[in-house]
């Protein structure tokens, strides 16, 4: 075993460590610890950074490291040996597109008050979080299935940060864990992805001459 002075040369700071304000472990030992705890619990290691990387706050700095690493020479390495790999992606996520007109969008934010299906962010206020950032600030078209249709019977509308944190986890068990589940809005979706979209999307084909 081997002893350090007690400073930050040699600790991470610990707000929460009342005694002397450090992490017990040096940071060397620290850096061993972390590294393996994620190599068992990779999954949820990377749940972990999607969501962090979602919240607004993040979000610059993610933009920057992003293009840093696009820009470097690694990226475009991995980028000369994994054609086929990149196809397949933009192949798969082809599918992953609404196939909706957009009567029936307009339909479907009413439906849901032009508010985030999820936590209820009024659309106007998703507008000015994200539009320093992003040119295009609509609610998101989000597949509730992510295996499922790309018709009105899967979409809602959702704002970045809920359908960055829902990604392809199954709706309702990542719902009812949200601090901002809401039994009402539960039910709601449901009803729209039963039938009333059906409702919705003959009046969209009625607006369209079909």
């Amino acid at each position: 075993m081997e002893w350090f002075l007690m400073s930050k040369n040699n600790f991470y700071i610990n707000k929460s460590n009342g005694v002397d304000g450090y992490n017990p472990y040096c940071k060397t030992c620290t850096k061993q610890k972390s590294s393996k705890w994620v190599k068992e619990h990779a999954e949820v290691h990377r749940a972990y950074k999607r969501t962090e990387r979602a919240k607004q706050v993040c979000r610059p700095t993610k933009r920057k490291n992003d293009q840093k690493y696009r820009n470097g020479e690694t990226y475009q390495k991995w980028h000369e040996s994994n054609k086929s790999k990149l196809k397949e992606y933009r192949e798969k996520r082809k599918h992953k597109k609404h196939d909706i007109s957009e009567t029936e969008w307009m339909e479907c934010k009413i439906y849901f008050h032009n508010c985030c299906a999820y936590c209820g962010l009024p659309e106007s206020e998703h507008y000015k979080r994200w539009k320093k950032e992003y040119r295009k600030s609509d609610l998101h078209k989000e597949h509730v299935d992510d295996n499922g249709a790309n018709d009105l019977s899967n979409c809602v509308p959702a704002c970045l940060n809920c359908n960055s944190s829902k990604w392809n986890h199954d709706f309702e068990t990542w719902y009812r864990k949200q601090s901002f589940f809401s039994k009402e809005k539960l039910i709601r979706i449901q009803r729209w992805l039963d039938c009333d979209h059906k409702l919705h999307l003959r009046k969209g084909e009625l607006h369209n001459g079909k």
